[in-house]
């Protein structure tokens, strides 16, 4: 059956009309095919195109059924982005070969910095993690390429012979860990950032053939930082334990890191006036220590990520 221009245009327009309408999905009652076939009786194509028409319909059908499937995981990623960037969580994702996929906005601050640990283009193409120090580059080198390998399934349990990630490693043969810690120097007075580096397997089995290992995340590297500032959590806490404003302010100094002296230094009252707030946060939280209620400030989300 020779395929016309009515053919095509008819089936175009069919295909466009749902991909490009998501509403299409929830309001129409029947199948494509049947909208195709009705649009064949009506005689908006040749009646010789229907049989053709009618053949592809449901792979039309299956294709905006797909591309439905792959807009709500975009959404379901993006939530999880805004989940862990809501906790301050600085975390790098890393394919099979060793490159940077993304990076979470506080990592990439960090990152930003090129103090101690920076993303650089690779000679092999694309951008890697890279340490200043030489010695902490092959450790980091080390780490990068067991996670990489366990993730991308290359390798089972807990060592792997060294892999070539696109870095300077050597091809000499050793074992190697999966993954594991370390610390990378900074520019004084700067404390060490700490850094975790972690294989990523699939949740459920026999999703790996999705994509290959160069083009999905197969390992994370999380990035703390000693010295960076706690993020305030008073717009959270006061309201929900219905703590006062300085009751508020005096906790999140406490989260911040301060000591009594501390707290009433920088807020300009004395100490026995900071411990009378603190029993009074103590009272309205549940709580009976300072490191309590640290603990509960942490564990909650920053709310302007949340746009709270």
């Amino acid at each position: 059956m020779p395929l016309s221009v009515e053919v095509v245009s008819s089936l175009l327009g069919e295909v466009y009309g749902l991909a490009t309408s998501p509403a299409g999905w929830r309001e129409r009652g029947d199948s494509v095919e049947n909208n195709l076939l009705r649009a064949a009786a009506e005689g908006a194509v040749g009646d010789d195109a229907t049989g053709l028409k009618a053949l592809l319909a449901r792979h039309v059908e299956r294709a905006t059924g797909l591309q439905r499937s792959l807009a709500l995981l975009r959404m379901e990623n993006e939530y999880v982005r805004c989940s862990v960037e809501a906790f301050g969580v600085a975390m790098v994702s890393l394919a099979g070969d060793g490159r940077v996929i993304r990076a979470t906005e506080p990592a990439r601050r960090l990152l930003d910095a090129r103090d101690g640990l920076e993303v650089a283009e690779h000679e092999s193409g694309g951008q890697r993690l890279a340490a200043n120090g030489a010695g902490e580059q092959a450790r980091l080198e080390e780490l990068v390429g067991g996670a990489v390998a366990r993730g991308a399934g290359r390798v089972e349990g807990r060592t792997v012979a060294r892999a070539r990630v696109g870095c300077r490693a050597s091809l000499k043969r050793r074992a190697m860990p999966t993954g594991g810690v370390m610390l990378v120097r900074r520019r004084p007075p700067k404390r060490s950032l700490q850094v975790v580096v972690s294989p990523l397997r699939a949740s459920k089995p026999g999703l790996e053939w999705a994509a290959e290992p160069e083009e999905r995340a197969c390992a994370m590297v999380f990035l703390n930082d000693p010295d960076a500032e706690p993020v305030s959590r008073i717009s959270l806490l006061g309201p929900l334990y219905g703590l006062s404003p300085m009751e508020g302010r005096v906790a999140d100094l406490l989260v911040g890191g301060l000591e009594v002296p501390g707290i009433g230094e920088r807020l300009r009252i004395g100490q026995g006036t900071v411990r009378f707030y603190l029993k009074a946060i103590f009272r309205k939280t549940g709580t009976k220590r300072q490191s309590d209620v640290v603990r509960i400030a942490m564990r909650l989300p920053d709310a302007a990520v949340l746009g709270v």
